[in-house]
């Protein structure tokens, strides 16, 4: 039996797959993330449900900080607008995004990114 601690922001008790991070666990929805990610629509097909449980679990080597962040957005769990994040939970937007290939977020990130660091003199006095 897998051991983990539930994570507190992001579980939820109708969710059928638990992604992993060092010890946290965050329990969430096959098909909610599936949307979002390529990279997990092609392998959550593969994972099953453990015996005797509603759930199966997947281990990811992220920081949980950096998973619960990248989930909190996927879901739109109280987020702050992007273009309001410290850099490095953009950062990190960014390298979850490429990673599990979520282009929506990746996207949006880079458009904040763009809001706070123009590229031309005119878009930075506007």
């Amino acid at each position: 039996m897998p051991v983990f601690t539930r994570d507190g922001d992001v579980w939820f008790d109708d969710g059928n797959i638990v992604f992993v991070c060092t010890r946290t666990g965050f329990r969430v929805h096959k098909g909610v993330i599936a949307c979002h990610s390529t990279f997990f629509l092609e392998s959550l097909s593969t994972v099953d449900p453990l015996p005797g449980r509603e759930y199966g679990v997947l281990r990811c080597n992220d920081a949980a900080e950096d998973m619960r962040l990248f989930l909190r957005v996927l879901y739109n769990l109280e987020c702050p607008e992007l273009n309001t994040m410290p850099l490095e939970d953009l950062y990190c937007l960014l390298r979850m995004g490429r990673k599990y290939k979520a282009d929506r977020v990746f996207r949006n990130t880079v458009t904040a990114l763009q809001f706070i660091f123009p590229s031309t003199l005119d878009d930075y006095c506007s």
